[in-house]
């Protein structure tokens, strides 16, 4: 009878109640070791599935530097041409390109890129109807399920609308990323795509468009202030006020020669948008680890559900003899 009150079996407890120490899960699981076996190997022949079945991509990159080198100029140069095409850029020094960003993802710069039935079509080939040459609606089985709930509803059903600038600028925001190094005076423009070719391509119509746009702002802006200040030079006699003018005038007039030029006029292309040698995404190596640690923590899962389920059994039996 003391023996009987003394020892506790392993994985149970004084109350009954079934616990298990880091020995007994070893001890668990390498009774199941057949188990962990089979678990690892189907997690890796599904992540050969998944290898054998995804789209492999590539990333491009375009390195950027501003167009004047000079740091003294880049934070001046900047901010002031923040003001001529309507950005409020606060401090030059920390937001150097923050204008080139918006200009890469606004809507005109979208506007110029859909004309260009090579990005169009590339961009939504899935939309493209290559025999027939135009733009086709998707239709699944889920989307027409989804259309008649909202007919029984009442909800209204909007006729379907071919892809134009503005889902253009969506998947610009989405896919491309734009980066600015925290100590060097460059941004790096970003790309994944299945074609390299396309996304060298594709990047730099982004980067033209983009420094066009900004381009035309600042020259229309810049027209328009040098204008003004000729002609408050022909009215303004105070010398100090003259010389202020002419300080200006100046300014406006390079800014103007600048966006004049055929130059990069805010972003200088450093070297040329590069694609990767070999897929970037997904990694394969990576993507075997994930299966195989998913493998190891379903099979301890498993076995210690296993070992609850029977160690229930087991009291109920015992219960069910005395």
């Amino acid at each position: 009878m003391a023996n009987d009150n003394n020892e506790i079996p392993p994985g149970h407890s004084r109350s009954g109640n079934f616990e298990m120490n880091f020995t007994d899960i070893l001890t668990r699981l390498w009774s199941r070791k057949f188990s962990g076996v089979v678990f690892v190997l189907l997690s890796i022949v599904v992540g050969s599935f998944y290898l054998r079945a995804a789209t492999y991509t590539y990333t491009t990159e375009l390195v950027l530097t501003p167009a004047e080198q000079n740091a003294a100029k880049i934070s001046s140069n900047l901010a002031g041409l923040g003001s001529l095409v309507g950005l409020n850029l606060g401090n030059g020094e920390s937001s150097g390109f923050a204008m080139y960003e918006e200009a890469a993802k606004s809507y005109a710069v979208a506007v110029k890129l859909s004309e260009d039935p090579v990005i169009m079509h590339k961009v939504f080939e899935g939309l493209w109807d290559r025999d027939y040459k135009t733009w086709k609606e998707p239709k699944s089985v889920s989307s027409s399920i989804i259309g008649g709930l909202k007919y029984i509803l009442g909800i209204p059903r909007y006729r379907w609308i071919p892809p134009g600038p503005k889902d253009l600028q969506e998947y610009i925001r989405k896919s491309v990323v734009i980066r600015d190094d925290k100590i060097k005076p460059i941004t790096t423009v970003s790309f994944d795509h299945r074609d390299p070719n396309f996304s060298i391509y594709f990047l730099n119509r982004i980067n033209a468009e983009a420094d066009n746009f900004l381009r035309q702002k600042s020259l229309i802006r810049s027209t328009e202030y040098i204008k003004y200040l000729q002609g408050r030079l022909n009215e303004v006699q105070v010398v100090d006020y003259r010389q202020s003018l002419l300080d200006q005038l100046r300014f406006y007039e390079r800014m103007r020669m600048m966006a004049n030029s055929d130059i990069s006029f805010v972003a200088e292309v450093f070297g040329g948008a590069e694609a990767s040698q070999r897929p970037t995404r997904p990694r394969p190596s990576i993507v075997l680890v994930i299966c195989i640690a998913l493998g190891l923590i379903s099979w301890t899962l498993y076995a210690l559900f296993a070992e609850m389920v029977k160690n229930a059994i087991s009291q109920i039996r015992t219960g069910g003899t005395k």
